[in-house]
């Protein structure tokens, strides 16, 4: 059975650079006793990158899908199937994927949008490595276009218009920790187009996923009610608490332990979480791939994100050992393990 690797990987931030304070600023927060430093001092995220409110994901996706198609080694017409995994989409229908393929001129077969919160991208990497292993696709293209900043600017107005008070301040400021941004990932075959493979080859070695739906009020986005929750401390309990539970049986798979790992690549939505994860699973700080602190929450980009900045600062060297980490609300988490 073929492996999956990443053939390519790119990632197209927006343009406009934001600090959390500016935002609660705008929205008035600090009226209810919140300091305007609020986020930067318990999450750590410093800045944050903005879009236009008018854009929609696929104007994110598409630049990041270009980007990643320049050290794409193959030919459009070698890639089988592309999944749009964001949380967001152009329209109710058609799915987004069928937009952006006709952008760029994508004929693959299969064509589709694939939800599934923060765990999106993940979600759509592991379909894609079912596909190839399978022979049902040689190449897949799995992108993302999130343009969160809408719904930040959307809180921030209840909040300037007293439609939220203080009692609404703890489950909607996670709204003020997200950015806008567009990722693309091209997955392939582990063998050389013969269907021989080598030894030990590279790609990704298991997976393992869970999931407690008991825990889906701790975090939701219901536009038509006009609802939006982020309960923090709830959802990162229950999370970090699975997180620790499976991390023993996802090193397993492949016969490693945490010390074999090189780095571990994690959704991040700020310093608490990440900080936990590290000290609870024996994780050095210099093995953590970090993007909170610059880019706040990236919601389904997290995984395409810091792999490219893995990439993009030289660490991605033949046979270095990764640990995904991917969560979302609902909530569910899915690690997996990657050799370069």
């Amino acid at each position: 059975m073929l492996n999956t690797k990443i053939e390519s990987v790119a990632r197209v931030h927006a343009p406009n650079l934001v600090s959390p304070s500016s935002i609660l600023e705008e929205a008035g927060i600090d009226k209810y006793d919140y300091p305007l430093t609020w986020i930067e001092e318990n999450t750590g995220i410093n800045t944050l990158h903005h879009g236009d409110l008018g854009a929609k994901p696929s104007s994110y996706a598409i630049p990041a899908i270009e980007k990643a198609l320049k050290n794409f080694s193959g030919e459009l017409n070698e890639i089988d199937a592309i999944f749009y995994c964001g949380m967001n989409r152009d329209m109710q229908e058609p799915s987004t994927a069928h937009i952006i393929a006709d952008k760029i001129g994508l004929s693959a077969k299969l064509k589709l949008d694939m939800s599934d919160a923060c765990h999106g991208f993940t979600a759509g990497i592991m379909m894609a490595d079912l596909l190839i292993k399978t022979g049902q696709a040689r190449h897949v293209l799995l992108c993302t276009g999130e343009n969160a900043s809408r719904g930040t600017r959307h809180i921030a107005e209840r909040f300037r218009k007293q439609e939220l008070g203080k009692d609404d301040v703890k489950t909607n400021l996670g709204a003020f920790t997200v950015g806008d941004v567009g990722a693309a990932m091209v997955l392939g075959p582990t063998d050389d187009g013969s269907g021989f493979q080598t030894i030990d080859p590279a790609g990704f070695k298991s997976f393992n996923s869970n999931n407690n739906s008991k825990v889906w009020p701790a975090c939701f986005v219901d536009w038509e009610l006009n609802a939006f929750a982020m309960h923090s401390v709830w959802i990162s309990l229950e999370t970090i608490k699975m997180v620790v539970n499976m991390t023993p049986t996802t090193l397993a798979g492949a016969g490693w332990d945490i010390n074999d790992i090189d780095y571990f690549v994690s959704h991040q939505v700020g310093r608490s979480v990440q900080e936990h994860y590290l000290k609870k699973l024996n994780i050095s700080r210099e093995k953590s791939v970090e993007i909170y602190q610059d880019y706040g929450n990236l919601t389904s980009a997290s995984m395409p994100v810091c792999f490219d900045l893995l990439g993009q600062t030289g660490k991605l060297e033949k046979g270095t050992k990764i640990l995904m980490n991917s969560t979302g609300s609902g909530i569910v988490v899915s690690q997996g393990l990657y050799v370069v």
